[in-house]
């Protein structure tokens, strides 16, 4: 994924300056820059939400009164955000980490781990899956780091301009943790055992020259 959007950076770049960009690192550097950003600005955003939902002060932007109606939607009575969290195997060694956005329970008592989206634009078909794939592995973390057994997994996309949102559940959160582990089990092992390649250099032919 991440190789796909430095290669969609560097064609952008070179689209704009009608020209191809011919510095990699350069290309890698911007595409770093800007994913640091998004960051940062995804960062800041989970903060006012939950600010917000704490009783602490916070200006009513369309982002935080779409959280609001998100929280009442699911009838979430307590919740607590952002807890951090390690998973570990069997031999304590940490398989990855990562911090919940929220966890809350209804008055029927069902544990509800929420994820927040702030992309005004709706999730590809592939970002769904890793989505899907990412709220799995939080309640993995969950499970481990609180001993709580979720019984819902959201995905809440919420519009930063209009407040809109959009509630996804996962229907089989079993299956999807089956399948999360399956990744991160090819994940590790691919690590350990890169497949091998042969690279070979190419040189271009010089237009002067006959090709036969």
């Amino acid at each position: 994924w991440e190789l796909r959007q430095v290669a969609a950076l560097g064609l952008r770049l070179g689209a704009s300056q009608a020209q191809p960009v011919g510095d990699p690192d350069e290309v890698l550097s911007l595409w770093q820059a800007d994913r640091q950003a998004m960051l940062d600005a995804g960062t800041a955003r989970h903060a006012d939400i939950e600010r917000v939902l704490t009783g602490g002060p916070g200006e009513p932007t369309p982002l935080l009164r779409g959280a609001a109606a998100v929280v009442e939607h699911l009838e979430l009575q307590t919740w607590t955000c952002e807890q951090p969290g390690i998973r570990c195997d069997a031999d304590g060694w940490p398989l990855y980490g990562g911090t919940v956005d929220l966890v809350g329970e209804t008055s029927d008592g069902d544990v509800v781990l929420l994820d927040w989206k702030t992309a005004d634009a709706a999730a590809p078909a592939g970002g769904r899956l890793r989505e899907a794939l990412q709220v799995a592995a939080y309640c993995g973390l969950a499970v481990e780091s609180g001993r709580l057994a979720i019984d819902r997994a959201v995905i809440a996309r919420i519009s930063t301009v209009t407040g809109a949102a959009t509630v996804s559940e996962l229907l089989d959160i079993n299956a999807c943790w089956d399948l999360w582990c399956d990744v991160l089990a090819m994940h590790r092992r691919l690590r350990a055992d890169p497949p091998q390649q042969r690279v070979r250099r190419i040189r271009p032919p010089d237009p002067a020259e006959e090709p036969w």
